[in-house]
């Protein structure tokens, strides 16, 4: 394309991006070009800092979120060319501990069904909210989380899979996913200001604040450190360094004379593994798919290659017309907000010669609708409601800590009339809806939603676990938390060993490690007692099971035996 026709093209371009940073009350936004192989733009426009009214450039640092995903499935395509990784080869050949929910999956799963998609595993991103977990322990955590779908039926988004496959990448590299990417990608593209931590960002001398709206105040939000599953969506980069990377893909693997990744590795990772629902929403958008790392399908009659990226603060789209030799990357603070792809949709139309579509209108119409359907959920909760019902426990007993063996701990406490829960950096409140279920209302990057938490008991009636949806995707399974026995309850375990007798036969209660109570009986296996409340256990894997001490002036001097056949009282030797 001759300058003169970039020119045109790019005419008026600023008066656009200065009245969208205005409809959509975003602080600013950062816009680079690529057309036939040259940055034909790349600039900065609204604030970086909206309280110092610091300017957006093109060379601040923002966060790129879930375009991270196809640096990561780069990374997969060099070690697959490097003779290291096979897209098709189960990945237990690489991680012989991995495990999924389902065996089946678990033996087959590749790293191309991990790219693309299609494991069954709905999203569970609430997971990424939580510091608590390593990466190793993402990848831990998998055989818990029961798929929604089965393996390989549907396309269901997820990020769990992609920090999997960057682990992938570290192990195989013998390095991290971190280290691969900035020696093989970001070195070779240029992309020194480009990191792997918002922590990092704030050292530098030009980064992008996080911002969100509430109703239609802007107010500033915090910094999210997403490090573990990194390989999913926690790349910071500026849109100077972005387009270099964009021109990697365009030029088919190669920048500036130096191949990086074969032109049929970069093929796999553009080309449609599978098809999303076609929703018809937009006639111009059609054959929707998703590749590796990427997103697929027709833009008024192109093909495009894109993805876009939402994180606390910040929305990201990186977009490519490749028979046209076209791309555009967009980087906004503001939380999840249209405006990348407003911007990138407005400079094909421009490129391509076509009369520009109001895609801020379209969007506008979108969000509407997004709003009165949350609002129709919200009241299909409130309509299921029974009236005049109250909790089976005082509030206190539902308190304490609760446990899945995947997702990790919910922490439950008495806030005034009602509960609040704490899971990693996401607080919930708990209303009461009826009988042993709570509504949990939480924020979550700037959306609110709610979900009902269902209590249980014990045959002893006690509360024993809670069930929540924290797959936040319909159709995802309750992740049920187990209560942790309270190790509080049990005081200076060493008071209650020694011998027992009971008809002749000895019972002998010791401590094992530091706090682990134990129960021997003649020619039964050891039982682990479990604190459940003053001088009272639980008997481990014995739900019917109990034991209890009874002391007399502040010494224990009996074990009472709960079972379903009897209370049998033993007497201390």
């Amino acid at each position: 394309m001759e300058a003169s026709q970039v020119q045109k093209a790019l005419d008026g371009f600023e008066s656009f991006v200065t009245a969208q940073l205005q409809a959509w009350k975003a602080p600013g936004v950062a816009v680079s070009v690529v057309k036939d192989g040259e940055v034909v733009l790349a600039q900065g426009y609204g604030f970086r800092d909206l309280e110092q009214q610091l300017p957006m450039t093109s060379k601040t640092l923002l966060a790129i979120g879930s375009s991270s995903k196809a640096f990561t499935t780069t990374a997969v395509a060099m070690l697959v060319e490097d003779g290291k990784l096979d897209w098709d080869q189960p990945v237990q050949r690489y991680l012989p501990g991995l495990r999924l929910y389902d065996p089946v999956a678990s033996a087959k799963v590749t790293l191309r069904d991990m790219g693309c998609h299609r494991t069954g595993l709905p999203r569970y991103d609430i997971m990424l909210f939580n510091p608590a977990f390593s990466r190793e322990d993402i990848v831990r955590s998998l055989e818990h989380l029961e798929p929604s779908r089965d393996f390989r039926t549907a396309w269901q988004y997820q990020n769990l899979m992609y920090a999997t496959m960057g682990y992938v990448v570290g192990k195989v590299a013998g390095t991290t996913w971190e280290d691969f990417v900035r020696e093989r990608i970001f070195q070779p593209l240029g992309m020194g200001s480009s990191n792997f931590s918002v922590v990092e960002s704030q050292k530098s001398e030009d980064f992008g604040l996080p911002y969100g709206k509430n109703e239609e105040e802007v107010k500033r939000m915090e910094f999210l450190e997403i490090s573990a599953t990194g390989p999913a969506g926690n790349i910071n980069s500026n849109v100077e360094e972005m387009a270099h990377w964009v021109m990697l893909n365009l030029d088919k693997g190669k920048f500036k004379g130096q191949e990086l990744v074969s032109a049929d590795g970069i093929m796999q990772l553009h080309s449609p593994h599978i098809m999303l629902p076609q929703t018809g929403r937009h006639p111009e958008i059609t054959f929707s798919s998703y590749g590796l790392g990427w997103f697929a399908n027709t833009y008024r009659g192109h093909t495009v290659v894109h993805h876009g990226g939402n994180t606390a603060g910040f929305s990201a789209m990186v977009s490519m017309i490749p028979g046209e030799k076209l791309g555009v990357v967009v980087l906004t603070n503001m939380n999840s907000c249209p405006l990348p792809d407003i911007i990138a949709n407005y400079v094909f139309d421009r490129f391509l010669g076509l009369e520009p579509l109001d895609w801020s209108q379209r969007y506008q119409a979108e969000l509407s609708r997004f709003l009165e359907a949350r609002a129709k959920q919200d009241e299909a909760i409130r309509l299921g409601r029974k009236e005049g019902t109250s909790p089976s426990h005082p509030l206190q007993e539902y308190a304490g800590q609760y446990q899945h063996p995947g997702a990790g701990t919910l922490a439950i406490s008495v806030d005034g009339e009602s509960l609040q829960a704490v899971y990693g950096r996401v607080n919930l409140a708990m209303i009461h809806h009826h009988h042993d279920t709570f509504q949990a209302r939480f924020e979550i990057v700037g959306h609110t939603m709610t979900m009902l938490a269902n209590f249980a008991t014990d045959t002893k009636g006690r509360v024993r676990s809670v069930a929540i949806p924290l797959g936040l995707e319909p159709g995802a399974k309750e992740l049920v938390f187990l209560r942790v026995p309270d190790q509080s309850l049990a005081a200076d375990p060493r008071q209650y060993a020694g011998e027992y007798e009971l008809g002749g036969t000895t019972i002998t209660v010791s401590v094992r490690g530091e706090d682990t109570l134990v129960m021997v009986l003649p020619g039964q296996p050891t039982y682990q007692l479990v604190p459940a409340g003053e001088h009272s256990f639980d008997i481990k894997g014995l739900t019917s099971f109990a034991v209890r001490f009874n002391t007399d002036e502040g010494r224990v001097v009996e074990l009472v035996l709960i079972q379903p056949t009897g209370v049998f009282t033993a007497r201390r030797k």
